[in-house]
């Protein structure tokens, strides 16, 4: 997990269905992470568009605007479209492995923002959630 969020330069909470109250909608709410190659090996690393379900989360209201969610890595896929079918599944086995996010060790990856912005983008949303 460390490895991935390390080098994560973007990090998009999709969440398609409306919001009730202060909870995200699971059924309906993704998480895309674009992971970008940094730092002096740059040359030898790859782009990659990972998503996953929302397993639980909330949004906090304007006052104190935060978001917080939960997702089981073992349900994180590489979407990348430039890739083959079969470098895509090498990706998969690979980030969901020991070397990367060990899966079978850690799953769960939960994400707390410490402070955030206000109005916070949500797709299909007004600002003023």
């Amino acid at each position: 997990m460390r490895n991935l969020i390390s080098t994560a330069i973007g990090l998009l909470v999709v969440a398609h269905a409306m919001v009730h109250g202060r909870e995200i909608d699971r059924e309906s709410s993704t998480i895309t992470i674009q992971v970008d190659k940094s730092g002096w090996l740059a040359s030898f690393g790859d782009r990659h568009v990972i998503r996953a379900p929302i397993t639980r989360g909330s949004i906090s209201e304007p006052e104190q605007p935060a978001i917080e969610f939960e997702i089981e890595s073992r349900q994180l896929r590489v979407v990348d479209p430039d890739l083959s079918n079969e470098r895509r599944q090498e990706v998969q086995d690979r980030m969901l492995g020991s070397a990367v996010l060990d899966s079978e060790r850690y799953p769960t990856i939960t994400f707390h923002s410490t402070g955030s912005t206000w109005p916070a983008r949500i797709a299909g949303e007004s600002p003023g959630i």
